[in-house]
């Protein structure tokens, strides 16, 4: 089937502004799904592709990979899903389905994923993302979005959402009296906090900026620390059992590793640009037998599972809706953390 022509806003190099772009989406395949883009969140990740902080740029760029989305058209041997159903799509589009994690089902660590833009196919051509009109997606990555939920405000479950849920389920944050710091509250770190409330945790946030304080109570913390306060910090050390780490700048690792109690963990999930550095003392892990981690997003069992969790516990983002026309001034302001706490673009709004 030949490829659909689709619109979208495109970086056309490194560190340009986003401009309007018509580029043609992949081939519908037998076992895959035609997905018309309905609102797209716009992840810190997005500007750092764009300005090649990782030096792995392909332009031009179609940026977006919180994607909410109803079925155009599938291929022949799809089965779960058909067209007008509404879906969604994260940082995953294909993979190579025979490796070692493939098997595991740990997708994302596929040495051939395709990611949903800035990537390819397994047949070598080029991803485009939920910035634009129309997304093409292997089925095993479109998953099933609860309908009771608000859609715009699911579109950043599917990237800052399963980065925080996929390790707080798997070093086992997600029970009653579980004390749990949270670094950080952007996009990630505001959905550590509603998860963590609703697991039971008690919360603590802490951020550099004290005006963050009324709003971190508000999500449901019953504590905020101000990540500069050294005194405090030093305070609580080894006075938590785990620490969901979302910055994505140099900080110093150490002081917030130190509030760890034995066993504790502390998850990185913060993206910084290339070659910086996370480092503690070899010690602090050896005394108190902690462990300090990363976390990559999520595998897609592990996404369907936070998605219907939070169906049934109305679970979203906190969200600013925009048009496509207004995602270059969106950027300035995410590096200037100028947001509560995702912005979400209206796609379907901005180009039918």
């Amino acid at each position: 089937m030949p490829p659909y022509e689709s619109v979208g806003f495109a970086a056309m190099s490194h560190n340009s502004e986003l401009v309007l772009y018509k580029y043609k989406v992949k081939d519908l395949s037998s076992d895959d799904v035609k997905i018309r883009v309905l609102y797209c969140g716009i992840c810190h990740s997005d500007v750092h592709q764009v300005n090649n902080d990782w030096h792995e740029g392909i332009f031009p760029m179609v940026p977006g990979h919180e994607i909410i989305g109803e079925v155009f058209e599938v291929g022949q041997s799809v089965v779960r899903f058909k067209k007008g159903d509404i879906v969604g799509v994260g940082c995953m589009v294909d993979s190579c389905g025979t490796c070692k994690p493939c098997s595991m089902k740990d997708e994302q660590f596929c040495p051939k994923l395709s990611l949903t833009y800035n990537s390819k196919y397994q047949d070598g051509s080029l991803t485009y993302g939920g910035y634009g009109k129309f997304v093409t997606v292997n089925e095993h990555f479109v998953l099933k979005v609860p309908t009771n939920l608000n859609l715009p405000a699911v579109a950043p479950l599917l990237c800052a959402g399963i980065t925080v849920f996929s390790p707080m389920m798997r070093f086992k944050m997600n029970k009653p009296g579980f004390k749990l710091a949270v670094l950080g509250l952007g996009g990630l770190g505001h959905m550590a906090v509603k998860f963590g409330v609703k697991f039971g945790c008690d919360v603590t946030v802490i951020t550099r900026s004290e005006s963050k304080r009324e709003s971190s109570l508000a999500l449901g913390a019953k504590d905020f620390i101000v990540a500069t306060d050294v005194e405090e910090l030093t305070r609580r050390a080894s006075t938590f059992d785990g620490v969901i780490d979302t910055v994505c700048t140099q900080r110093d690792a150490q002081l917030f590793f130190n509030l760890l109690t034995i066993h504790g963990v502390m998850v990185c999930v913060g993206a910084p640009p290339k070659g910086a550095m996370t480092s503690v003392v070899s010690s602090s892990l050896i005394f108190g037998e902690k462990i300090l981690s990363g976390g990559l997003i999520g595998n897609i069992e592990m996404t369907q599972k936070m998605l219907d969790f939070c169906g049934e516990h109305d679970v979203v983002s906190e969200i600013e809706l925009i048009k496509l026309s207004d995602v270059n001034d969106a950027y300035k302001r995410l590096v200037k953390s100028d947001v509560r706490y995702r912005f979400v673009i209206d796609v379907a709004g901005s180009l039918d």
